[in-house]
């Protein structure tokens, strides 16, 4: 019975080596599988990052250009505010010239704030989601403010010819649009100097 045992280890033995060395190779195909698609997994989310990466930036490319575009109009109006402003005629001490006043110019300050843009928000409106909460927060106050603006400016605009002479008419009005165009103007220029990288330097620094 003895010899019976040591004949069947025997007869085994080769078995047993060709299963254990079958384990191991399959042990090895299994590491080698896991660490391939570690690795698979780990360039597909550095694509995937890469390309959402880019795709935010052509977003902040396409919002600096039309704010820039804006910006450059409204800079026009503050940098001629002081054309058609007299001094003399103020009623307070603390008169200052306005961007948007409705004097002798209304009808060329009104024209230029009834050209601001709003193409790309309303194009990568569904995408801006993909950007900080910081820079969402800015574009949609812009927007939002620059949609009170152009409201104001457009219903100015068709009562102007009836009320050119109607002096509190023109003041009240002209307190209003400053007031939009100031807050219009601020955000602009914190979201240009926020994306100064996406834009050529001439037109974050034009003023």
């Amino acid at each position: 019975m003895l010899n019976l045992n040591k004949i069947i280890i025997k007869c085994l033995k080769p078995i047993l080596k060709v299963e254990i060395f079958t384990n191991i190779i399959m042990a090895i195909g299994i590491v080698v599988s896991l660490y391939l698609h570690t690795i698979e997994q780990s360039s597909i989310e550095k694509r995937i990052i890469k390309s959402t990466e880019q795709e935010k930036n052509n977003i902040r490319t396409m919002f600096a250009y039309e704010i820039s575009h804006n910006q450059s109009n409204l800079r026009i109006l503050e940098g001629t505010k002081n054309i058609g402003f007299n001094k003399e005629r103020c009623q307070e001490e603390t008169c200052t010239p306005s961007a948007v006043e409705l004097n002798a110019f209304a009808d060329i300050r009104l024209r230029i704030l009834n050209s601001l843009r709003d193409d790309v928000y309303t194009i990568y409106l569904p995408q801006i989601y993909l950007l900080e909460q910081k820079e969402v927060s800015l574009i949609m106050n812009y927007y939002y403010s620059q949609k009170e603006l152009l409201q104001n400016s457009k219903a100015i605009q068709i009562e102007l010819s009836q009320n050119r002479e109607n002096k509190k008419w023109l003041e009240e009005k002209t307190n209003l649009l400053n007031h939009d165009f100031e807050n219009e103007y601020s955000l602009g220029e914190q979201i240009l100097l926020m994306y100064k990288a996406y834009i050529p330097n001439e037109l974050v620094d034009k003023r």
